[in-house]
């Protein structure tokens, strides 16, 4: 224990936020907290506030450690099922005391788990915008970053904004361009949602996709009159 983490001041952060850490160092006495335990439950508190239910700390920190656990295994979506249904009230969009604040979304893009990043998206409804509290990523941006193209696709598809940044400024894009993964980094280029599609199609083609199609008739009836 560091000198400013006493015994008093850690129960009273566990005690305010319901944080259940606690692992004790003296088992005679069983009130000593480690310092990552403190760290933690102060985390919380600055990203939180201590008006949080902790109650709902307490389940939104069981869910997220019980489906992290789960992606740290593999892709298994009977595994993320279970999970989830364990912890049916808790908060999908929780972001992590551990993992640099990510959500389990942003955790399962982050390791290419694609057929568990679909099932939170489709059947938990989880939210492709929400940015870590730190160092603001997206899961859009960790799975550009990492090359994943199916994931960056199905959460492009899913309503995430590409053009949001991290705390450096960088878009899904610049992530993956920073990392060498240029497919990736042209795929999110030129990645147009349906709702766009749907607009440009009622809209009709523009300007220049018209000028284009002229001078494209132009040069096919001069062949035709050679």
């Amino acid at each position: 224990m560091g000198d400013d983490y006493d015994y008093a001041d850690v129960k009273r952060a566990v005690d305010e936020l319901g944080v259940k850490y606690g692992r004790t160092v003296y088992a005679e006495t069983g009130k000593c907290w480690t310092y990552a335990s403190v760290k933690s439950a102060r985390q919380i508190a600055r990203e939180n506030g201590a008006k949080q239910d902790p109650a709902e700390v307490r389940r939104n920190q069981k869910m997220w450690h019980a489906v992290v656990a789960v992606l740290s295994r593999g892709d298994d979506v009977d595994a993320l099922g279970q999970a989830m249904s364990e912890n049916d009230d808790s908060d999908v969009n929780y972001s992590g005391d551990k993992q640099k604040g990510k959500t389990a979304l942003m955790v399962a893009a982050e390791r290419g788990r694609t057929n568990c990043v679909a099932a939170l998206l489709d059947e938990y409804q989880a939210d492709t915008n929400t940015q870590s509290p730190d160092q603001q990523y997206s899961a859009l941006i960790l799975a550009a970053y990492k090359g994943h193209k199916a994931i960056c696709f199905s959460l492009l598809e899913h309503g995430a904004d590409k053009s949001l940044q991290n705390q450096y400024g960088e878009t899904a894009e610049a992530s993956a361009r920073a990392a060498f993964k240029a497919d990736v980094a042209d795929a999110i280029a030129g990645y147009s949602s349906p709702e766009k599609l749907e607009s440009a199609e009622k809209s009709g083609p523009s300007k220049d996709e018209k000028d284009e199609a002229g001078e494209q008739d132009e040069k096919e009836s001069k062949k035709e009159g050679e």
